[in-house]
């Protein structure tokens, strides 16, 4: 399994292929869903597209933090965060399409270069067991000792 990332570029690239029409008419076409979702979003509506999944905003209230350079407590500002969630049909094609693909360690392993960094360091040969375990025990739900 490759990491990779497709843009606004590659999309309308896909939809001009695909239809066979021209870039700046599926610029546009692109431009106007996505438009759409964004003001949908703003509006603070939830986007529901069957078999693809849905967008929903979700509140997020002040906490306590910390800033790391100096130990002090900061309030945090509340704000909203866009919550995706994949459909029941998206989710069984992709673990369809995971099953049949062999498995690239790096994938769970490598961040992505373009985005939010989730910091995942790659397990070393002696955490690997640790690791390999708690995945099995992640998939069976087994979270006793």
């Amino acid at each position: 399994m490759k990491i990779d990332a497709i843009n606004r570029s590659d999309l309308i690239q896909q939809v001009s292929e695909k239809f066979r029409m021209e870039i700046r008419d599926a610029e546009s076409i692109i431009h106007i869903i996505l438009e759409s979702l964004s003001q949908s979003l703003i509006s603070g509506e939830r986007i529901e597209i069957r078999g693809f999944g849905s967008f929903e905003l979700r509140f997020r209230p002040s906490r306590p933090a910390r800033n790391p350079k100096t130990g002090e407590t900061v309030q945090t500002e509340p704000s909203y965060s866009i919550h995706f969630k994949p459909g029941k049909e998206m989710r069984e094609r992709v673990q369809e399409s995971m099953a049949k693909s062999e498995p690239d360690n790096q994938a769970l392993t490598k961040p992505i270069t373009s985005g939010f960094t989730l910091g995942w360091k790659s397990p070393s040969s002696q955490q690997r067991p640790l690791f390999n375990d708690l995945l099995d025990r992640l998939e069976r739900k087994d979270w006793k000792d």
